[in-house]
Order: structure tokens, then sequence, then C-alpha cells
């Protein structure tokens, strides 16, 4: 991917996430932000632990730390709504993140971009804030064109937890 257009997507990512709190204007940006999760996601290792830079193009490369910001600022919306469709999107594979797979390499690098900070100071405070409310949102899948009812994510929240651990294992394993 051009990393003149990944940045372009980020912006508009940002500038949605930003601007606009009304969950179908929201649901809009999700498929540009799986893309750029997506992009981090199968960077080659090489490249995230050298550069800081594309050396061909000399634009910075898009690491977790920038898709993170971006996300965060959906987990830590005031609407309790955006946060739950947030933490749906995230524990769907709606993002990119494919966690619930058999192990392999894909599964473990796709988790492992995941910065333990951002489970610990976003993800759980955002899960947290929504053990008390009730609220219920809908959304309509692109892919399948079928209306997703959200309700209760306590499980998928611990699925999501035991697979973040084992891939901090396993490559604590590797060290």
């Amino acid at each position: 991917t051009n990393p003149w257009i990944l940045w372009k997507k980020y912006y508009l990512v940002f500038d949605a996430l930003e601007l606009e709190m009304e969950q179908h204007l929201v649901n809009q940006a999700f498929p540009s932000l799986q893309q750029l999760i997506q992009s981090v996601v199968y960077m080659p290792e090489e490249t995230v632990r050298c550069c800081y830079f594309d050396p061909n193009t000399h634009v910075p490369i898009m690491t977790w730390a920038w898709v993170g910001a971006v996300l965060s600022r959906l987990l830590c919306a005031d609407n309790p709504k955006l946060r739950k469709l947030a933490l749906h999107r995230f524990f769907h594979d709606d993002m990119g993140l494919d966690y619930s797979a058999t192990a392999n390499s894909k599964r473990l690098r796709s988790i492992q971009i995941v910065d333990t900070s951002f489970v610990f100071c976003v993800l759980v405070p955002a899960f947290d804030s929504l053990s008390s409310s009730h609220t219920n949102v809908q959304y309509l899948q692109e892919n399948s064109q079928q209306l997703i009812l959200l309700e209760n994510l306590s499980l998928k929240m611990q699925t999501f937890l035991e697979a973040f651990l084992a891939a901090r294992l396993s490559v604590m394993e590797k060290t």
C-alpha cells in the first residue's frame, strides 16, 4: 500500500472519529480503520524494528501507536453506544485483528501488535464503563448486509484477554 494513501486514510478516519459522534457516521469509518490495522499486521517485523520512516518515500511508518490513538478516541467516546460498537467490532475481527482462530503466525502477529498499555489503559476501562450500561446497539454488517444486535461482550473480552496473554507469553518464551 502506498504510504501516502495510508496516511490520507488515517487523517480521514481520525477526522471522522473526532468530529462525528453519530453511530451511522462513525460506522462508515470502520472499513478504513480496518485497512490501517491490516497495514500494521502485515508489515514486515524488520521494518517495524529498524525504521521510523519508509526508506523509499521518507514517510513515517504506520504503527500500532498511531492506529491505537485513533481507536482510543472511539473507545473513550462519551456516547456509550459508540464505545460498545467499537468494542464489538474489535472483538469480532471487524478491525482486522484475528485472535479467535487456531494458533498460527498470522494470529500471533495480529494480536502482538496491540500494545499492552492500550489493553490496560483504554480497552479494559472502555469495557468496564459499559458494565452497568444496558445500551443495545445495532449496525448493518457490510459484507453480509445482516443486522447485528450487540448485547453482552463479557465472553468476547475474556476470549480476547486469553489470546492476548497467550501471545505475550509466546513472545517472552522466544526471548
